[in-house]
């Protein structure tokens, strides 16, 4: 089951023609949402209503990217081309060449996994020190 169905992709985005394709898209969002609430120990089992709608968000917007290059008249992975008829110029340019989908840092932070860090180390300089032979640094 993924988080999303066609229907409610077809809601946001318009209807489609290849809905084995997009069903197929929709899953693998699934399993890559389902593998980054694993990774931050997010218990996904039973969402309350708030979290399944930011679920289902997130895998239509990573379906949709799947879904929209997968279905580009591009070659697989292009995201722009030119063409020169003569002297026979043809010229594309690849955004993503493997096709694969990652979560942007606001469907992170959406889903609760967007990992930041602030935070600072605190030198410990309180009490005296001495010094003794060759260099060594101790407590008294």
């Amino acid at each position: 089951m993924s988080w999303a169905t066609v229907a409610q992709y077809q809601a946001r985005y318009g209807a489609v023609d290849d809905t084995d394709t997009l069903q197929e898209c929709l899953n693998d969002a699934t399993a890559q949402i389902n593998d980054l609430l694993d990774t931050a120990h997010i218990d996904y089992f039973d969402p309350t209503e708030q979290q399944a709608y930011k679920y289902m968000m997130v895998c239509r917007q990573m379906a949709n990217r799947m879904f929209e290059s997968a279905s580009s008249a591009l070659p697989f992975g292009a995201t722009q081309a030119a063409q020169t008829a003569g002297p026979y110029t043809q010229s594309f340019s690849f955004g993503n060449p493997y096709g694969t989908v990652q979560p942007t840092r606001s469907e992170k932070a959406l889903l609760g996994v967007l990992k930041t860090t602030i935070g600072s180390i605190h030198a410990n300089v309180d009490g005296p020190r001495t010094v003794t032979r060759c260099g060594d640094v101790h407590d008294c």
